[in-house]
């Protein structure tokens, strides 16, 4: 008989899980930087695949216990490789969809997909582990998601915008592993702050709702819940390709807030780099 249970007082056994072979497809280096090192501290290797289109690649080259499958990537998305998966290849894996939206009906829009559980990000490692023994162990077909708070647009010069709570507790605290999480955070931010104005100056809606909700998980790992009313807005107005003006206000506010974001992780990442060169 199969041992459900997954807690032993309220901690994860994460030796149920260790010998899955998993594959993650998923396009933003944060996410999948995060993910690996949730993974790799816990004694459990992932192979990443950067769109749909290399997941089915790595698919057909190794066999997966599951796959850890982001909705929105370029080249193919979630849906379409869920689409290949199960009637190209007719392979029953279990897979687990991760995104940022909070639409109601996305959920169920996953399910019939084929698509057998829902997760949102940034991933609990509760919830994800357990939600992996499940389908993997347990055949269980279980939705799993982690309602998340909102929190008013308006901001104190003097509040702190980020919360790293989450990031301390998924990398263990491990200086070093943090410091890299936040260093691509760094670097990927104004490539995604630049591409968002490139495509509101060319009125590209659907880029503008593409990289809204690509933000919005950028945000969830460093904890800066502010942004996430005015990214939902952003992308509601880019689905329904309206409001130009309205997202350039928007916009004004996000640029606002990330200044101040790299502001407020400077001194974080001089603490860091000195913390490395001293060990």
């Amino acid at each position: 008989m199969i041992n459900t249970v997954l807690y032993t007082a309220g901690q994860l056994d994460v030796s149920k899980i260790v010998n899955c072979n998993i594959l993650l497809a998923e396009d933003c280096k944060l996410n999948a930087k995060l993910l690996t090192i949730l993974f790799e501290q816990n004694g459990i290797s992932i192979q990443v695949a950067k769109n749909g289109s290399e997941a089915i690649e790595k698919m057909q080259l190794n066999n997966f216990d599951i796959v850890l499958m982001d909705l929105e990537m370029p080249v193919m998305n979630g849906y379409a490789t869920t689409a290949i998966i199960r009637h190209q290849l007719s392979n029953p894996i279990p897979i687990i969809a991760m995104t940022a939206h909070a639409r109601p009906f996305e959920r169920e829009k996953c399910l019939l997909a084929g698509m057998n559980a829902y997760i949102s990000k940034p991933a609990d490692e509760n919830v994800l582990f357990s939600t992996i023994y499940n389908l993997v162990y347990n055949s269980a077909c279980t939705v799993a998601n982690r309602t998340t708070a909102t929190a008013t647009a308006t901001i104190a010069v003097t509040e702190k915008i980020c919360n790293l709570s989450y990031l301390i507790t998924s990398t263990r605290g491990n200086k070093i592993m943090l410091n890299n999480i936040i260093k691509i955070f760094m670097q990927q931010i104004p490539e995604e702050l630049a591409a968002l104005a490139e495509a509101i100056e060319k009125t590209k809606y659907t880029n503008i709702s593409d990289i809204a909700h690509k933000l919005k998980s950028s945000i969830a790992v460093l904890g800066i819940a502010v942004l996430k009313p005015l990214l939902d807005e952003m992308e509601q107005l880019g689905n329904i390709a309206s409001g130009i003006e309205k997202i350039k206000q928007l916009n004004d506010g996000i640029t606002v807030v990330f200044n101040k974001v790299i502001e407020e992780m400077k001194p974080q990442m001089v603490m860091q780099d000195a913390y490395v060169l001293s060990v």
